[in-house]
């Protein structure tokens, strides 16, 4: 423990040309662990921060540190009460008010996921992201680059729950905030322009909108102008393709941004170097956790078979999942068995309908295929119509008279938006619940 005064160590200990000019708090933040004999990342580890965060701090970048970052770096400090008391003081200092035009901190995370199960190897790999681009730093030039991360994957299949989950456990890595867009569809069934959510994004920021510039390519520089040298956290959820992205992208590095989408962004992954990942089903297991969690271990544990059943029903699709366990919630005395044989596939989709347009599953289906060519929706409506399930390119083409090469675009445009997958060579299927409502819509056709 520093039994020293804070004035001691502070204020008597020799410059050094590395300190920040006028951010006291950053000049008190080294000198500390200079005298603590810490490097910065064995501070880092011992408060449970990234090294760019100490980095942050102690070049001034970050003037104003949160609280919980504050009491992390005092206990790794091993500060006594006198010491923690000054300097916790010198952080409120540095800060002072903040002036006009300055970006206040934002915090627009939607509620963390409850009852999050599973995706072990997916927060492993969104962590080792972060971790990647801490070590990538040239520290001579301080060049880092903006780490864009693309989650990509089948509709339903639980990406928001993942990039909402994972953000929060990384929010205090992000001095400066979080900010979150929800790109998904409009009551009216479009998509907001892309104006508007940039809009909505900088006057978040702090300017009001009548302040603000009218084009896209003038609002965005502003948007970048705000975020220069800030360190954020940016979720862009239920993205349709990467023109949506890119004016959400800041221009200087220290921010992480976040892309979930159907479809793989490869054009996001091109230009902007932005890391893919495709989210799967669940595992067999994940999905058994998933409905523990959600309607209470003892109930599955009471009843393995027809939880087992459920989960197959379900399709492993994490959104059917959370609807089925939430009518196990409101029905306690219900036994499992019960709700299994409600699932019966020939009544469809029906057991899965809800009053609620986030959790509908014939609505995220619906979006999946919004975008979908003219012939490749055709195909899907074709597997509906397919007695085992599956769709060839032979039967396809008999059915339809479209060339080999229509057809195999059409089918290339479902399996990149994860809506069919080809089981084997020329054939074609999807998972329970999208072959549910092919059938549908096949039947109204």
């Amino acid at each position: 423990m520093i039994h020293r005064s804070f004035t001691a160590v502070v204020d008597r200990m020799p410059s050094d040309p590395q300190e920040p000019d006028g951010n006291h708090f950053g000049v008190a933040l080294r000198r500390l662990r200079v005298a603590g004999m810490m490097s910065q990342e064995q501070l880092a580890q011992r408060a449970g921060l990234s090294v760019r965060a100490v980095r942050d701090m102690e070049r001034g970048r970050v003037t104003r540190p949160r609280g919980d970052s504050i009491r992390l770096l005092a206990d790794a400090l091993d500060l006594d009460t006198t010491a923690r008391t000054e300097f916790v003081r010198a952080s409120t200092r540095s800060a002072g008010p903040v002036p006009a035009g300055t970006i206040p901190v934002v915090a627009q995370l939607p509620l963390d996921v409850p009852c999050f199960a599973g995706r072990r190897p997916e927060l492993a790999w969104l962590n080792a992201q972060i971790a990647d681009a801490e070590r990538n730093v040239d520290a001579e030039r301080n060049v880092e680059a903006v780490t864009v991360l693309s989650l990509s994957g089948v509709a339903g299949g639980g990406k928001s729950a993942l990039a909402v989950h994972w953000a929060h456990t990384v929010r205090n890595q992000f001095p400066d905030g979080q900010l979150y867009v929800d790109m998904c569809e409009t009551d009216t069934g479009g998509r907001k322009p892309v104006l508007r959510y940039l809009t909505d994004v900088v006057t978040a920021l702090g300017p009001t909108p009548e302040d603000l510039p009218n084009t896209l390519d003038a609002l965005t520089g502003t948007y970048r102008t705000l975020m220069a040298d800030r360190r954020m956290l940016v979720v862009l959820d239920n993205v349709d393709d990467s023109d949506q992205v890119r004016p959400l992208l800041p221009g200087t590095a220290g921010s992480v941004v976040v892309v979930t989408s159907r479809g793989p962004l490869v054009g996001l992954v091109a230009a902007e170097g932005a890391q893919p990942l495709t989210i799967g089903l669940p595992s067999w297991p994940d999905a058994r956790e998933l409905l523990a969690r959600r309607i209470g271990a003892e109930r599955v544990r009471a009843e393995p078979e027809a939880a087992e059943e459920i989960i197959r029903r379900c399709a492993r699709l994490p959104l059917a999942l959370a609807v089925i366990a939430a009518r196990a919630a409101v029905r306690p005395e219900a036994p499992l068995r019960t709700l299994a044989a409600e699932l019966d596939g020939s009544v469809g989709l029906h057991a899965f309908t809800v009053d609620d347009a986030s959790t509908d599953i014939r609505g995220t289906f619906r979006s999946a295929l919004r975008l979908l060519p003219r012939d490749a929706v055709r195909l899907f409506r074709l597997l509906g119509r397919s007695g085992n399930g599956h769709l060839t390119v032979d039967a396809a083409a008999e059915q339809t008279g479209m060339s080999s090469s229509r057809i195999r675009g059409a089918f290339d445009a479902l399996v990149r938006e994860h809506i069919m997958a080809e089981s084997d060579p020329g054939c074609f299927d999807s998972h329970a619940l999208l072959l549910a409502y092919a059938r549908e819509l096949s039947a109204g056709a």
